[in-house]
């Protein structure tokens, strides 16, 4: 039911991060993977480190923001925010900042499960994946019913054993799948590929209606111009990433051949879409000997029927709804993230949307991401 109110008192968030247990894999992998399971160990007075594949990868900085909004980056779990790790800490956060559900991409393994799906035994990849999908459904989400929506890794490098991981996860409660934005720069076939690697992944993700989100660097890093541009350059066009990737979906047939299928962009922003909708459209007017017969509507057909574009802090892309379509739109809040205006996210929202109308407000808020994720969240407070 949509809210009449003026003032939306609670939001969703439809991308906040978990950073997995630092014994997830060791206590749950069959014992003949002892040996192999992602670990975790110090390597430096401050930091901790994920072992996995004979890689060594320092925790990703939480960037933390404390209760007056000041800023503190901890990197191990010692010094670490438990509502990090622990999804009844985390439920003290959300209520703090009235996010009334969150649905959480990974860390350790990569926001599209990057780390398993590449790594040389694919036995243990695959076994890492259902630790890690198990660990969310039965205990992450179980913890607090209604609270968060349930998002599950697959194994990008076979179809087959995907189809069965989401047929798996979704008979457990799985509303979403975490997709990679770019699997051609991992080693798979892109989304245009002509043997239709995908088919399998898209026909039954459709079917059981959970959407694909693709986060803003799920594709094994975020694009570089140059090796010698500062850090801050580069993370603030980490938006390139989702504009390639949803150029790819827009003029790939995928869409056409999967009328059902939803795709969200995670983390990417919105400014930039209606321009990106823009410009495909123009160029599939200029040029009609291009692909009618596989994409025989417009680009921006099949983003309002299928896209949604995901939102933290975007007034540009706020001002541009209309444009968008307000159904397209939904809001995040990247907790625990450096990009995160939490504990202040959700007046944050507030002030970027109050210019509409209270129904579509409530859209953007919520009612969006209720519907694309058949979800209904129980509501804000403590089990």
């Amino acid at each position: 039911m949509e809210s009449t109110s003026t003032a939306i008192s609670d939001h969703i968030s439809v991308d906040d991060h978990l950073v997995e247990p630092p014994e997830l894999w060791r206590e749950r992998l069959p014992a003949r993977f002892a040996d192999e399971a992602p670990r975790v160990e110090r390597v430096e007075p401050n930091h901790d480190a994920w072992i996995f594949q004979g890689n060594v990868e320092k925790l990703f900085p939480t960037a933390q923001r404390r209760a007056d909004g000041a800023m503190t980056v901890e990197n191990t779990f010692a010094d670490m925010r438990p509502g990090c790790y622990d999804p009844i800490a985390r439920l003290e956060d959300m209520d703090a900042d009235h996010i009334v559900a969150a649905l959480n991409f990974p860390t350790m393994s990569g926001f599209a499960g990057t780390k398993f799906s590449t790594c040389a035994d694919k036995d243990l990849g695959l076994a890492c994946i259902q630790v890690y999908n198990d660990f969310l459904l039965d205990e992450w989400c179980a913890a607090a019913p209604g609270r968060y929506i349930p998002m599950v890794l697959i194994p990008l490098w076979d179809p087959r054993l995907a189809v069965q991981e989401i047929e798996r996860t979704a008979a457990k409660g799985a509303r979403a799948v975490s997709f990679s934005e770019d699997p051609y720069r991992q080693g798979f076939p892109s989304l245009h590929d002509p043997d239709h690697f995908w088919d399998p992944i898209f026909d039954t993700a459709q079917e059981a209606g959970l959407p694909l989100c693709m986060h803003m660097g799920g594709s094994s890093g975020i694009i570089a111009h140059r090796e010698d541009r500062p850090w801050f350059t580069k993370h603030a066009m980490c938006y390139v990433n989702s504009q390639l990737s949803l150029a790819d979906w827009l003029t790939s047939d995928n869409l056409e051949r999967f009328p059902r299928l939803k795709i969200c962009i995670s983390e990417g922003g919105i400014g930039w879409i209606p321009h990106l909708l823009e410009h495909l459209d123009g160029m599939y007017r200029l040029y009609p000997e291009w692909g009618r017969d596989a994409v025989p509507e417009l680009p921006s057909t099949y983003f309002r029927r299928s896209v949604y574009g995901c939102f933290i802090d975007d007034a540009a892309g706020i001002r541009l709804v209309d444009t968008l379509g307000v159904d397209q739109v939904m809001a995040e809040t990247d907790y625990p993230h450096g990009d995160s205006p939490w504990p202040h996210s959700h007046e944050t929202l507030v002030a970027q949307i109050q210019h509409l109308s209270p129904e579509d407000q409530y859209k953007v808020a919520r009612g969006n991401a209720e519907r694309v994720f058949g979800f209904e969240p129980s509501g804000l407070g403590l089990l």
